[in-house]
């Protein structure tokens, strides 16, 4: 599944490279996760989502071939599900057979919802493959850090000069 954010396009498939490393390091940003408030979260997404923007977010929901299991994020506790997606990918598996997982992307996100989210699986013991995301930014967690990337290096300056004490310098020096 390709995520175009104005002229860079991320593929956001399981068997891919994370966001953050398929862009160099003028458009992303690595924020360590212990870190990481609730005052210093909802400055990082106001900088980057608006009120008006369709934000989305695109999960790993599960594998549905050659057995079906569903991927425990407890998303609809907290996002409110009114509009989605639901799309279908084929991967070859260590095996040399097809596994087919499904990808769902839910629309028109609040911004209050993602930050709840997001605090939710700081603490939790779970740890989805998934990203928000609107036509410009893309947020990205895993379990010791978020990642932005952005078509706009002046956000991606912005946002390192404003949160430097809690970027993660640890990939400057890879990139794509």
């Amino acid at each position: 599944m390709d995520i175009q954010l104005a002229q860079l396009t991320i593929n956001f498939k399981t068997e891919e490279p994370a966001p953050f490393f398929q862009v160099n390091n003028d458009y992303r940003v690595r924020f360590d996760i212990d870190n990481i408030n609730r005052s210093n979260l909802t400055h990082i997404i106001d900088m980057l989502f608006n009120d008006t923007d369709n934000i989305k977010i695109s999960y790993y929901f599960g594998t549905l071939v050659p057995y079906i299991f569903k991927e425990p994020t407890r998303i609809g506790k907290y996002i409110s599900i009114n509009s989605w997606e639901e799309r279908l990918f084929e991967a070859e598996n260590e095996y040399d057979s097809k596994d087919i997982y499904k990808i769902v992307t839910i629309k028109n996100v609040k911004k209050a919802e993602i930050i709840n989210y997001l605090l939710y699986l700081k603490y939790a013991l779970k740890n989805p493959y998934m990203c928000i995301y609107n036509d410009y930014h893309l947020l990205s967690n895993s379990t010791d850090v978020i990642d932005i990337v952005s078509s706009s290096t002046g956000m991606i300056n912005n946002l390192k000069t404003r949160f430097a004490p809690i970027v993660d310098h640890f990939y400057d020096d890879h990139t794509k």
